[in-house]
């Protein structure tokens, strides 16, 4: 049971691993994957977190979601001996809750140790601790059912934005009113400079 379970407040600053919100008067700095910070409301504006609290050897780390299914991996990354919060974090920065589920139930070790700071002791350790645990992605892919998406997801990670970010600005799109795989890229782009 989390003792600080969720953050709702003013967005005040962005870093490149947290960000501090403003509530009720006090700053809280709050680490976050990059997914949620790509997904974040402008700074003013207000935002909820889903938040964990960590207190070991006298320190304490706050961390930020804005999706369940985010929140939940990374909880149960840290139920594996050798991950701590920073490699739970890079995990959730590269690879959707989805696809890490997805590289787990399949055994894939190789796909989570292209996450920065994760080694393949750590990624075996991951996948056979994890395995029995977590379920596949559904049959759609993690972009989305649409067809098209699975293409601006390719494009957007070729340019340089990881997994997460192109999850994020794929989820934004509307479900209907884009028709062309181009205009679906373009409105994906225009997400990422309103954040």
């Amino acid at each position: 049971m989390s003792v600080l379970a969720r953050l709702r407040g003013t967005v005040e600053e962005k870093r490149a691993d947290s960000i501090i919100i403003f509530v009720g008067g006090l700053g809280f700095e709050v680490q976050v994957p990059r997914s949620t910070l790509a997904a974040l409301p402008e700074l003013g504006e207000e935002t909820t977190l889903r938040t964990y609290l960590q207190i070991r050897e006298g320190a304490m780390g706050l961390f930020g979601f804005l999706t369940e299914a985010e929140q939940q991996m990374f909880e149960l990354l840290l139920t594996v001996g050798g991950v701590g919060p920073k490699a739970a974090l890079n995990c959730l920065s590269l690879l959707s809750p989805d696809q890490l589920a997805g590289a787990i139930a399949a055994g894939d070790a190789a796909e989570i140790v292209r996450v920065p700071g994760i080694g393949r002791k750590t990624a075996d350790r991951i996948v056979m601790e994890l395995k029995g645990r977590v379920a596949g992605p559904p049959q759609h892919n993690a972009a989305g059912t649409r067809p098209g998406n699975a293409s601006v997801r390719e494009a957007l990670v070729s340019m340089g934005y990881s997994a997460g970010e192109a999850e994020a600005a794929i989820a934004s799109l509307p479900s209907d009113g884009i028709a062309s795989e181009q205009e679906r890229l373009l409105q994906a782009l225009r997400y990422f400079a309103r954040t």
